[in-house]
């Protein structure tokens, strides 16, 4: 596997990911596997441990009995980097104003984002999110929860129920995570189903906007829902060099660092 050692949110996440698969892992297989050194991947675990995602066992890692896979999956992510998603979530929601009929996703930023909205008013929100309509409701807002099959790790629902009901409804801004954001490829995903309700997001939504931290324009999914012409603007992290930043600009895309 390749390295990526500068690529620390990815590596954690994937981390979290490959000991669910096995139940246990050394600090040494973990090593060789994301091709990092021993002290960066003890850095990962006392990190992860910390957000609660995984248990530190006799030179390794496992996963808490008393949590479910889906649960450790969604919380791991929201927890890492938890700062940044929040600058992002927070300078997302100066885009939005009382009265607009917005898309959050299921992503752990737009689960950010829908706790900058507390203080918006008569939003009209639909989302495939469970953490997220459950933050919603927290509010005044008006929640449509697109049905549909629950993904366990992203706590989302996904398949063909979700996209009947995105085809009867509009949407003016989609605020979309992604596994990875490119030039070439655009928005991409790793799970073809997700990709599949996003692209039927995008088809009833009048804007699109990217909400991905900084480490996703180094990675890329297994498939594109948007080409990056679909993008208006991309909401992201001080972390994102400046030479991306430029291209996209060059291309007519906003790109606003939280």
């Amino acid at each position: 596997m390749r390295s990526l050692e500068n690529n620390t949110e990815v590596r954690r996440t994937s981390l979290v990911s490959y000991v669910l698969e096995r139940g246990y892992v050394s600090v040494q297989d973990l090593s060789d596997h994301f091709n990092v050194s021993k002290v960066t991947i003890r850095g990962d675990l006392t990190a992860l441990e910390e957000a609660g995602a995984i248990k530190r066992q006799h030179g390794g890692a496992t996963i808490p009995k008393d949590d479910l896979p889906g649960t450790i999956a969604f919380q791991a992510r929201a927890r890492i980097d938890q700062e940044q998603k929040q600058r992002i979530g927070d300078l997302a929601a100066t885009l939005v104003h009382d009265g607009d009929s917005i898309m959050i996703d299921s992503s752990t930023t737009g689960l950010y984002l829908a706790r900058a909205l507390k203080n918006k008013k008569d939003l009209k929100v639909v989302t495939n999110g469970i953490n997220t309509s459950l933050e919603l409701l927290k509010s005044s807002h008006s929640v449509i929860m697109v049905g549909g099959m629950i993904n366990d790790r992203t706590y989302g629902t996904v398949g063909r129920l979700g996209r009947n009901t995105l085809s009867e409804i509009r949407i003016g801004k989609a605020f979309l995570g992604a596994k990875g954001v490119s030039i070439r490829d655009g928005l991409t995903d790793t799970n073809l189903l997700e990709v599949e309700l996003k692209q039927a997001v995008i088809e009833v939504s009048s804007q699109l906007i990217a909400i991905v931290d900084s480490s996703k324009f180094s990675t890329m999914g297994i498939s594109s829902f948007a080409p990056i012409e679909k993008v208006s603007i991309i909401v992201t992290d001080s972390g994102v060099p400046m030479v991306e930043k430029a291209k996209f600009e060059d291309l007519g895309i906003q790109v606003l660092v939280a």
